[in-house]
């Protein structure tokens, strides 16, 4: 008996490592619907709040297929960041100051204006890895390295073995690591799954990010993400 028991775990724990990126990005993809909804998805218009030392900061964001991106955050009535990235070049704004960016300096928004960045792994110069399995909070999880991305060094990735939803990221750049965890998985509508709360993790602080709103294939003008 103990060597039929030995055996299992064994096995279990090849299949496990022996599973490839692109399969644990598949058993992603199928979970929060399957490719054939996300397809569907075309523009997401996001509501947020966040609490930072006491104080709430809402920021409103738009994405629109296939890769552009605005958000706007205010505190209190009062504008303290926007961004607007219109597929190729960026125009960046906060505290009163000013900048547009283009090349690759500009491509480092893709992760944020995507409305599924995983589907960018798939572009020809970005590699993905196989690393040890471990834990995201108390569920065990693959994880795979994605390196390649403009202006990151590296994105650690930990997808459940249960579920197979992504329940943490470890982003890594020049300035250091920023975690990233995604919580309470809620159907968006069209068949598709999003992460309601964001647990943001860095320089030894937590900022909590809940989404309000969450509209799939909201009426989006192109004129929101023009830069004059």
């Amino acid at each position: 008996m103990k060597k039929l028991i030995l055996a299992l775990l064994v096995s279990t724990t090849t299949f496990a490592q022996n599973i490839t990126p692109k399969e644990v990005l598949e058993k992603y993809f199928s979970a929060i619907g399957g490719r054939e909804n996300m397809d569907k998805v075309k523009s997401l218009y996001a509501v947020s709040t966040t609490s930072v030392m006491g104080q709430e900061i809402e920021a409103v964001e738009n994405k629109k297929a296939p890769n552009k991106y605005s958000s706007v955050v205010d505190q209190n009535g009062v504008e303290m960041a926007k961004v607007i990235f219109d597929g190729s070049k960026a125009f960046v704004s906060q505290m009163g100051q000013s900048q547009t960016l283009e090349g690759d300096a500009a491509k480092t928004l893709l992760t944020q204006a995507l409305i599924f960045p995983e589907l960018m792994y798939a572009d020809e110069g970005i590699t993905l890895e196989s690393t040890t399995n471990e834990k995201a909070g108390d569920e065990d999880c693959y994880v795979i390295l994605v390196k390649g991305i403009p202006g990151l060094n590296s994105i650690k990735e930990f997808y459940s073995m249960t579920s197979g939803l992504k329940l943490k990221q470890e982003i890594e750049s020049q300035t250091g690591v920023v975690s990233i965890h995604y919580k309470d998985y809620k159907d968006q509508g069209s068949g598709i799954k999003m992460a309601n709360t964001l647990v943001q993790e860095a320089m030894g602080m937590t900022i909590e990010k809940q989404y309000t709103t969450l509209q799939i294939n909201a009426e989006i003008p192109d004129s929101a993400f023009e830069i004059k």
